[in-house]
């Protein structure tokens, strides 16, 4: 007895532990994540400005270019055009603007401005100048040699903002393929922590049914000291057999002893499984926010597509753009399955919202918002209820989720020999209220009827119908916490049959108020 309790209290330490180690992994991987978001986050800030910057020095280089105001002011000045040279001042005044822009967005710049900025205020003071020399008929040339300005200052600054937006550019673009590089470190070093992961998971449920074996042993060793008890409440001619040379009363005292401390032990692993069950509700919690997490890498992936995407000649290479696309739609179908992944643990574990619903009506506006849907193809469904009332105590988001996704399997899974027809069918009786939902799609072969609502079970190729193989599996889970039951049947290209068994809503005692001082309460009817 005393080797069982000692292997249980060995248990209940390792079980802690490996229940510690899943914790400490857990904050490992949120740490990562969230500094990879952070440094992802500051890559698109530094990469939108530079973006930005890249478009306030085109804009300069465009209004100051030979197809603006250099083409406007020596056309205005040499054909004697007032015109021109107003266009001119105009394009001045918008490389300025532009020029201003870029210095906000980045301060540093200002430093390779000031000549650019002196020159471009120089050539628009000197285009009211020349308009003044045209008007008073100063002949050309004068006019020419008296707005002249050098700008090679101006050329130079040019230059250096240039070099210094690329500059800007390559070191991101080298931050960037640092953190690529960790990426694909710390992917390989994920499938170790998954593995690690993953045994911890095993090794913890082994411990936990080793655990209860345990348990059960002492419930029997304590039954069978009860019939011993029993024995000698009952025995007439003397001690049992075994018993003969041992004093009634000393046996009568080691079996209290033996009870007392099977009992202290039986408390001592209610203590303990509460303890389990609180470490099964963190583990359920881990498994959601590690799926979480593997949305991180798929906003990467994409975030990356992107990037490429917006390379120079990205768009003239179809042979890229069709990869992109293809790496895109696989993102898409991982990030689907995630979310799938993330709903089914939900439904598990977050706490239900219960009221009183009527079922009926719930059933109604899921059907009028399927309807919606199967318009496009030509499709009806019929809702039937007898009597048409039937109050439940449920979950309404919940259990709208359940209608939801039968009916947009119904339409996902209909034949293309006719139009989708769906009929749903409700009956209440005293044992609760049985809903059937009948459709007339492909079907499924009826030795599946189990298997279908397991996570990841798909009877069809992906691409033939889509979807990640999860969506009965919510459904049977959704159900099963309400303390009903689903059920399937079908036959290929004879439709599929889903009922449901929910309980029906549990009367509540209703106590009537007090009429005046000093009478009784009520009774609760």
């Amino acid at each position: 007895m005393v080797q069982t309790s000692n292997a249980i209290e060995r248990t209940l330490f390792a079980s802690m532990l490996l229940g510690i180690g899943l914790f400490i992994a857990a904050i490992y991987v949120a740490y990562h994540s969230l500094r990879e978001e952070g440094a992802l986050k500051d890559i698109d800030t530094a990469q939108s400005a530079i973006v930005s910057e890249l478009a306030a020095f085109s804009k300069i280089q465009r209004e100051i270019g030979y197809s603006r105001f250099i083409h406007n002011f020596k056309n205005g000045v040499l054909r004697r055009d007032e015109g021109k040279l107003r266009l001119a001042q105009k394009n001045l005044e918008s490389a300025l603007a532009a020029l201003d822009e870029l210095v906000k967005l980045n301060p540093g710049l200002k430093l390779h401005t000031e000549q650019l900025r002196q020159t471009l205020d120089l050539y628009h003071s000197n285009a009211y100048f020349a308009i003044r020399l045209i008007s008073s008929g100063i002949p050309t040339d004068e006019v020419d040699r008296a707005v002249k300005i050098d700008d090679g200052p101006a050329t130079t600054d040019l230059k250096a903002l240039f070099e210094a937006i690329y500059h800007e550019r390559l070191a991101l673009q080298e931050k960037l393929q640092v953190l690529v590089d960790d990426r694909r470190h710390h992917a390989e070093f994920d499938v170790v922590k998954a593995g690690a992961m993953l045994l911890f998971a095993v090794t913890l449920g082994w411990l936990l049914l080793a655990m209860r074996w345990r348990v059960k042993a002492l419930q029997a060793a304590q039954d069978g000291l009860a019939r011993i008890e029993a024995k000698f409440a009952n025995h007439e001619d003397g001690a049992p057999a075994g018993f003969e040379n041992m004093p009634f009363r000393n046996v009568e005292d080691r079996i209290g002893q033996l009870t007392a401390r099977i009992e202290a032990q039986q408390r001592e692993l209610l203590t303990h499984a509460d303890g389990l069950s609180t470490a099964n509700e963190e583990l359920e919690r881990f498994a959601y926010v590690a799926s979480h997490d593997l949305q991180e890498p798929l906003r990467k992936i994409q975030s990356n597509i992107d990037l490429i995407g917006l390379r120079e000649g990205a768009a003239d290479d179809p042979d890229l753009t069709a990869r992109l696309d293809r790496i895109a739609r696989a993102a898409g179908q991982m990030r689907q399955l995630i979310r799938d992944l993330l709903e089914y643990s939900r439904r598990g574990s977050r706490p239900m919202n219960k009221g009183r619903i009527e079922l009926h009506a719930l059933i109604e506006d899921c059907a009028a918002l399927a309807q919606e849907n199967l318009d496009t193809v030509d499709g009806r469904i019929t809702v039937e209820f007898s009597p048409p009332t039937a109050e439940i105590d449920g979950d309404p988001s919940m259990l709208s989720q359940v209608f939801a996704n039968l009916f947009e399997n119904a339409q996902k899974y209909a034949s293309t020999d006719h139009s989708p027809d769906i009929t749903v069918r409700g009956v209440a009786d005293p044992g609760g209220v049985t809903v059937t939902v009948t459709d007339n799609g492909i079907g499924f072969d009826e030795k599946y009827a189990d298997e279908i609502f397991k996570p990841f079970v798909r009877l069809h190729r992906r691409g033939e119908h889509g979807g990640s193989g999860i969506g009965l599996s919510i459904v049977k889970r959704i159900i099963e916490r309400h303390g009903g039951t689903i059920s399937a049947r079908g036959a290929p290209d004879r439709g599929a049959e889903f009922t449901i068994h929910l309980p029906l809503a549990v009367e509540r005692p209703v106590e009537q108020p007090v009429e005046e001082e000093g009478k009784h309460h009520a009774e609760a009817v």
